[in-house]
């Protein structure tokens, strides 16, 4: 190794060292010399403890980054590199942004690499919380966020307007309040013993959708048709529909916006009643659910309420009560003058 540029004295160094990369196998060490080659990174004295890394991912992410049109310069590298050395995460998550358009260019023109510790199925849940609380703008101008914890940033939002206080930057100067931002200076604004809101558990909503919806049976059959897609996938690339299922997909997203009064608000946004609804969570639901049933041979004719209902409400965090108002104003229940009082249109 002393043609690597590594002194003698730094090996024996190492040798005696307790977490020593020579415990490493042979394969395993040549691999991340030839990775550190490939990034022009010489291997010396003082940088000797990169072997003990897997530098190996590390320059494999970079790889992927660079595929993909992000270009980093050396100290973003620096800044990201414990981060890059370790996710396994980084073409799955990519796959996620593309889909949602995102971009992670953040103010000072770095990136927001930090959503790359996040696995696929984390990052897509939390846009989707984020656009479903109606949050969809901070993925815009503060794409950092999707590194943090989202779940305590909605808490954070969620407690300031229940108690009447601006989420949104007063000054003028930037698009939210830096307290919901930031945990540590929402503490500063508020105190320490803050109880922020809970957040409906996303699988306690699921549970509760047959019951909610009505046609049980069924409605428990699309759910757990979407648990076993969401537990068996990592990608969440589009789902390709045959051109019998994309036809189906194009009438029950027509029922969705037309039938059920649904309002595009935002970029990602769908608003029905009180509630707000994921375009992309939707639309990947719904060809989850159609690719599902056609390989089954199961009819969607007759069921389209129950099909476009659990689309829309499947992995929700919104609360039960608006839930179960807004599937009352779907399914067409209204009081009439006739024996039974409520009435329900069918499509």
């Amino acid at each position: 190794m002393s043609s690597k540029g590594i002194s003698e004295t730094a090996i024996a160094k190492e040798l005696n060292a307790p977490n020593s990369f020579f415990k490493l196998d042979y394969e395993t060490i040549v691999e991340r010399i030839e990775a550190l080659e490939q990034i022009n990174e010489e291997l010396n004295d003082s940088n000797l403890g990169l072997l003990m890394s897997n530098v190996v991912n590390y320059v494999k992410n970079l790889e992927i980054l660079h595929e993909n049109d992000y270009v980093l310069d050396d100290k973003e590298k620096e800044a990201n590199k414990s981060c890059l050395t370790v996710s396994p995460f980084v073409r799955d998550d990519i796959e996620i942004l593309k889909n949602y358009l995102i971009d992670l260019t953040r103010k000072n023109g770095k990136y927001a690499l930090n959503i790359f510790w996040k696995d696929p199925q984390t990052l897509v849940r939390e846009v989707d919380d984020l656009i479903e609380s109606n949050l969809e703008n901070i993925i815009a101008t503060n794409p950092e966020t999707l590194g943090y914890s989202i779940s305590r940033l909605i808490r954070r939002v969620r407690y300031c307007e229940a108690n009447g206080q601006p989420i949104t930057d007063t000054t003028g100067q930037f698009a939210y309040a830096n307290y919901i931002l930031d945990e540590r200076a929402f503490v500063k604004e508020f105190g320490a013993r803050i109880d922020l809101p809970e957040i409906p558990d996303r699988s306690e909503i699921n549970a509760q959708l047959p019951e909610i919806i009505g046609n049980q049976d069924f409605v428990q059959i699309l759910v757990n048709s979407l648990d076993e897609y969401y537990n068996g996938t990592t990608n969440y690339r589009d789902i390709e529909l045959s051109l019998e299922s994309n036809s189906i997909f194009e009438r029950l997203i027509s029922i969705f916006e037309e039938k059920f009064q649904a309002k595009v608000i935002g970029k990602y946004t769908y608003q029905i009643g009180d509630i707000y609804i994921s375009k992309n969570k939707l639309e990947r639901n719904l060809k989850a659910i159609l690719d599902g049933m056609e390989k089954a041979h199961v009819p969607v004719d007759g069921n389209e309420n129950e099909i476009v209902l659990t689309t829309m409400l499947y992995n929700t965090i919104q609360d039960p009560e608006a839930i179960s108002k807004v599937v009352q104003e779907c399914l067409g229940f209204n009081q009439e003058d006739t024996v039974g009082g409520k009435s329900l249109w069918c499509i």
